[in-house]
């Protein structure tokens, strides 16, 4: 008997090959990891369980209502995001040329010296890999409502902040009655903190729970602005692809501890200008690159206030008689001007300071905190020297294998960054969401950091990341 397939008929024998292979997505190849239905909808009764309701069911309070759900400061919307297809990405650098040899001839007629010979170093930038999950859904059950009461509410401050890394479905929540809508917003919400952190502080190959949804970090900028750095073959050290890493390791308002007694404009200062003349010589042009600052947004309303204080005498102590006198309006002015444009000035240069939530605050004591502070070079005559590579999960061989004999299985989002399939029990479906993912930093020697940089901080703000200090929420995950 023949059976006909989106316009294709086959006979029993086909029939048993592609069933065998999952083609046909029946029996237990395409089935969740539980048949427990786990979605829990805003409106109407829970899925799993009749006798609880959604968080937004109970029709006696404003539809209209406000959200405390703070969104992560990111650097990942300030990177560019490229395709790739390559397993590693392999990228070479010449890191010099030996030292001349020999001995200066007697005369032209004799043995001249030889010149050195080039030397390169490789490095090898390896996938991150996430796959999550949608809660367990019931086609038949969403939709629902509690009563005539439970209506549609509207969130009056959910406009999503700015980032092209995210597909625009994972940032709304305009109808709030949408499962779909509502379990896509929870994957955004999750992608987004748990990825700005792996960006940060992410090991390449660590396979653990640190950061749900990734079961393989990727090299985050913390492992990349480093010393120490090697050959990827031959583990030969390669000195010359080596960040700039200060240890300051005290009040952000004190000196370093190094003898030389610098404050933090001094010693930020060295830093930034070391890879601007770096930049020159090495033929990059220090400003044919955008440069930034990254750190977090406590750290950066600290600073503004030593730096302006500092600035104002930088490089002049003062001594008796000879004394520095500061014009405290003209000091303040610096630091508003500094803070409301998110800039610090080093030279008479203002260099931008991106916000990220991925660079961890260690708690010192109450109220007092330590965290890092990066700086680099982010393009190079509008080419990318820090992105974020992805694997095109669009590409016509996945599109071939999953949608074989016109049997549409998966999909891909946002420009093939990530790849969209199911799981089901007939009419229960779990979305599932992958994708692949790596920081390449091209010129990691054109970036510096400084660690444990101590402040005192004592505006509420609220972090966006469970676990960390001033993260709030509260409240009910369903009603009764």
């Amino acid at each position: 008997m023949l059976i006909k397939i989106a316009e294709k008929e086959y006979n029993e024998t086909e029939l048993a090959v592609l069933s065998k292979a999952g083609v046909l997505q029946i029996g237990q190849k395409n089935d969740p990891a539980s048949t427990t239905l786990t979605a829990t909808p805003l409106h109407g009764p829970f899925h799993g369980n009749a006798n609880q309701f959604g968080i937004f069911s109970d029709g006696t309070v404003r539809p209209g209502r406000f959200s405390t759900l703070a969104r992560p400061d990111q650097l990942i919307g300030n990177l560019s995001l490229t395709k790739s297809d390559y397993t590693n990405e392999i990228l070479e650098v010449m890191t010099g040329q030996t030292a001349d040899t020999g001995t200066n001839a007697t005369g032209f007629c004799g043995d001249p010296p030889t010149v050195g010979q080039l030397k390169t170093c490789r490095q090898t930038f390896a996938w991150g890999d996430y796959y999550i999950k949608t809660e367990l859904t019931a086609a038949a059950l969403t939709g629902q409502r509690r009563n005539y009461a439970d209506v549609p509410v509207e969130i009056l401050n959910m406009g999503p902040r700015p980032n092209n890394f995210f597909p625009d479905v994972m940032y709304r929540l305009d109808d709030t009655r949408s499962e779909f809508r509502h379990q896509l917003f929870k994957v955004g919400v999750s992608l987004e903190r748990q990825t700005e952190q792996v960006l940060i502080q992410g090991t390449a190959g660590t396979a653990n729970n640190t950061y749900i949804g990734w079961f393989t970090q990727f090299g985050g900028l913390s492992g990349q602005v480093a010393t120490g750095k090697t050959d990827s073959v031959t583990s030969i050290v390669c000195p010359a692809l080596d960040s700039t890493v200060v240890s300051w390791n005290t009040n952000i308002d004190g000196t370093i501890a190094d003898g030389s007694s610098r404050d933090i404009v001094e010693v930020t200062s060295d830093m930034v200008r070391g890879k601007w003349v770096t930049a020159d010589r090495l033929g990059f042009g220090r400003s044919n690159i955008t440069w930034a600052f990254l750190m977090r947004y406590e750290t950066f309303a600290s600073l503004v206030d030593a730096w302006a204080c500092n600035y104002a005498t930088y490089k002049c102590a003062g001594v008796q008689y000879s004394e520095n006198n500061r014009d405290a309006f003209a000091v303040n002015q610096l630091r508003l001007q500094m803070m409301n444009g998110q800039y610090l000035l080093v030279d008479g240069i203002q260099v931008p300071v991106i916000f990220t939530e991925g660079i961890p605050q260690e708690t010192l004591g109450n109220n007092y905190y330590k965290a890092d502070i990066f700086f680099g070079a982010l393009n190079w005559s509008g080419m990318p020297l820090a992105r974020l590579e992805y694997f095109p999960m669009d590409n016509g061989y996945v599109s071939e294998y999953f949608n074989a004999f016109g049997i549409k299985t998966v999909d891909s989002l946002n420009n093939g960054l990530f790849l969209v399939g199911h799981r089901d029990t007939g009419l229960c479906l779990e979305w599932h969401f992958q994708a692949r993912m790596r920081l390449v930093l091209e010129t990691a020697f054109l970036w510096g950091r400084i660690d444990d940089v101590w402040y005192r901080f004592y505006d509420p703000i609220r972090n966006a990341l469970p676990g960390a200090s001033n993260y709030y929420d509260g409240g009910l995950t369903h009603r009764l």
